[in-house]
């Protein structure tokens, strides 16, 4: 029987290529519980994994929604986003109520348009992360109608003691960062 190059490689070395480099879509879609029993048993031993839903084809984005509960408390960064595929951050949310599921979540990147959004449920999920420890936050926010209360929202997020990146587009027009002074923050 011959072996692929990547089946010769030790399991260390998979371990490390599967934690650092690959996107957990592709991940689940490629290996997740096929015929190969070795990579399921490394897929299992990983500790840590990255999701990257931007541009993700529906049915991955589907199927991976249906795999991603085994996954949640190792998945340290989470990018979400509308851009060419409507309605996956509803779905995703409609999937995972709050980012406090995410255990080991330290990177989020979060990227809508206010169009078929519910800002209720936006909100809700934003205010979520303030109960997290990520320490890197990218919202793009566009096309939102000025009565969003996503602009105090956005304030809020600065009094995340771990935080140390953030980054915000946004066409809002109306945020009051007046209060942005009384808070501490580590950026």
């Amino acid at each position: 029987m011959s072996f692929s190059k990547l089946e010769s490689l030790p399991n260390e070395m998979l371990i490390d290529i599967i934690e650092k480099y690959i996107n957990g879509v592709d991940l689940l879609r490629v290996f997740g519980f096929q015929l190969n029993q070795r990579f399921n048993a490394l897929i299992t031993q990983c500790q840590r994994f990255r999701f990257d839903f931007i541009q993700c084809q529906k049915e991955n984005f589907h199927f991976c929604m249906g795999r991603l509960p085994a996954y949640l408390d190792k998945i340290e960064e989470l990018s979400i986003s509308e851009q060419d595929t409507p309605r996956q951050l509803y779905g995703f949310l409609s999937f995972y109520p709050s980012f406090e599921l995410f255990k080991q979540l330290r990177a989020v990147y979060f990227h809508f348009t206010g169009e078929g959004i519910d800002r209720e449920i936006v909100e809700r999920d934003l205010n979520s992360i303030l109960q997290t420890t990520i320490d890197t936050l990218s919202i793009k926010n566009m096309n939102t109608d000025n009565r969003s209360s996503l602009g105090n929202v956005n304030v809020n997020l600065f009094r995340l003691k771990s935080l140390k990146r953030f980054s915000l587009m946004s066409n809002i027009i109306f945020i009051n960062w007046s209060d942005l002074g009384n808070v501490l923050s580590n950026i």
